[in-house]
């Protein structure tokens, strides 16, 4: 084998590697109603949130930040 067949082997695993690993999470997707139903149960179970933020106010009569 020279250096053109054995990179094109490669080439070749690669691809067939890729669509073993991509294909079966699209073929076996769920349909909307399902994903949209896990998602409103799992906001439904959300009891309250909490967030870091810093807030930035501009008073107008001083023009000051």
């Amino acid at each position: 084998m020279n250096k053109f067949q054995i990179s094109n082997i490669k080439f070749q695993i690669l691809i067939l590697s890729a669509a073993y690993f991509l294909l079966p999470a699209v073929s076996f997707a769920d349909n909307l109603d399902a994903i949209v139903s896990r998602l409103q149960k799992t906001y439904d179970g959300i009891q309250d949130i909490q967030a870091n933020f810093t807030q930035f106010t501009t008073s107008a009569s001083i023009k000051q930040t």
